[in-house]
């Protein structure tokens, strides 16, 4: 089932053409790290969420991409 969250949560993303690739690899990298915080139990939900918006993500997106893999892996 953890398998199946994480890869619930996993964050998708288009930047723009003029975006730093090493940025947004670092940023990636980071919410990576984030994710494994909030699925081990180290990070509450509002902090993770807090945080990953920090990294620059949209949360909108994040969160309606989250709900729809949530219903194709059967998790809700």
């Amino acid at each position: 089932m953890k398998g199946d969250l994480r890869k619930s949560l996993i964050i998708w993303g288009s930047p723009s053409p003029d975006t730093n690739r090493s940025d947004i690899v670092l940023r990636l990298n980071n919410c990576q790290k984030l994710m494994d915080l909030f699925l081990d139990g180290k990070l509450p939900l509002d902090d993770y969420l807090d945080l990953i918006e920090a990294q620059g993500v949209n949360m909108d997106d994040y969160a309606e991409t989250v709900s729809f893999n949530l219903k194709d892996f059967n998790l809700v």
